[in-house]
């Protein structure tokens, strides 16, 4: 254990040599540019030590969604290229090309302010297409879409504000559905080509996110974007590592039987002799609440201990009888290498992603 955990209750360990493994072991399978996605603060992992590390690891390009985590990365002393996927508000535009950050370009509208506002040099965008994803980007699956991205091209190549760096998909569902993948690349390479015949000429074109990196290596162009696979989660190689591991502690033990009438919110009575714990986190830590009444499990001493009535706000009962001498203070791993995310998501009828961006701010990161 490591010695700052002994005195925490609850806490969030991130293995950063697992996600330099992971970036390097990427790095083994493509000669493009790797883009390492560290939006969410790292998918809860801690957008600046991560950052950081990788930096160590060689890593020169970083994508987040706001322009609040990119100055968070850059008043962190990350210096290297850092790409904003989400929209920036007009305002909010010189600041970040005072700050060398680029960011997308995503409708004729945004190229239209872009172009006619003030800037302290010129604005590093990546032209976003949509090329099935249908959230946003140029919809260049259909004509219309072809016509504002024109509009757009005209308006950027008589300004003296942008200059495009690169241009952008999403693929979205290339972990299992190759055939709408080949579909969204077709796109993706027609709308390219057409920026290109328009004068316009991005050193940078990249579509393929963790699963797509894995799956098409064909489609890797000159960059690449990595992200869920960088956390060693919801991969298919066996060789990424999970970095996190959420814990907390046992703080009370009961023993009870069958007509005791205890209950824990009322969900749950017991039917037999039994050992509960109390655990020290709950909801408002990042234990979802839908893993109440034996949705879910936590792991204590090698044995998975069922969740027993309402997962509350700061504490959560779980069922120990098959836990031999527990006592208060022992370890419980909400998830982790013994129990990996994808597992306890599945119960949570979820995804790992969005256990891992739950973990609250008030659980303390430890970095190993």
């Amino acid at each position: 254990m490591n010695f700052e955990t002994k005195t925490l209750k609850t806490w969030c360990s991130v293995d950063l040599n697992a996600i330099a493994h992971n970036y390097n072991h990427t790095k083994s399978k493509t000669d493009s540019r790797i883009i390492c996605v560290i939006k969410a603060n790292a998918y809860g992992h801690g957008a600046v030590p991560v950052a950081r590390r990788l930096v160590k690891e060689g890593c020169d390009f970083f994508a987040v969604s706001s322009i609040e985590e990119a100055l968070e990365l850059r008043y962190g002393g990350i210096k290297c290229d850092i790409l904003i996927f989400g929209y920036i508000l007009p305002e909010r535009i010189p600041e970040a090309v005072e700050n060398d950050i680029s960011f997308a370009l995503a409708s004729c509208e945004f190229a239209s302010v872009l172009c006619s506002i003030s800037l302290p040099k010129k604005a590093k965008v990546h032209i976003k297409l949509n090329t099935g994803m249908n959230r946003t980007g140029f919809n260049i699956c259909h004509s219309r879409g072809y016509e504002d991205l024109k509009k757009a091209l005209v308006l950027i190549k008589a300004s003296d504000n942008v200059s495009v760096e690169g241009v952008f998909s999403h693929f979205a569902k290339a972990e299992n559905d190759r055939a709408f993948s080949d579909k969204q690349w077709g796109y993706f390479e027609n709308a390219v080509d057409f920026i290109k015949k328009e004068g316009i000429s991005p050193s940078l074109l990249h579509i393929c996110n963790s699963a797509g990196t894995a799956n098409y290596p064909e489609k890797h162009l000159n960059a690449v974007r990595l992200g869920i696979n960088l956390y060693g989660c919801e991969a298919n190689d066996a060789s990424y590592i999970q970095a996190m591991e959420f814990c907390t502690r046992i703080v009370d033990i009961h023993t009870i039987s069958e007509g005791d009438g205890v209950s824990y919110g009322l969900d749950f009575i017991a039917d037999r002799k039994m050992k509960i714990a109390v655990i020290g986190a709950g909801y408002a830590d990042g234990i979802f609440r839908c893993l109440s009444d034996g949705k879910g499990y936590v792991l204590i001493g090698g044995k998975k201990c069922p969740i027993l009535g309402r997962v509350c706000m700061d504490m959560t009962m779980v069922d120990i009888s098959s836990v031999e001498n527990a006592k208060v203070g022992d370890v419980v791993t909400i998830w982790g290498k013994e129990l990996p995310t994808e597992e306890q998501a599945k119960n949570a009828g979820t995804i790992s992603y969005e256990l891992m961006c739950s973990v609250a701010p008030r659980v303390k990161r430890v970095y190993g």
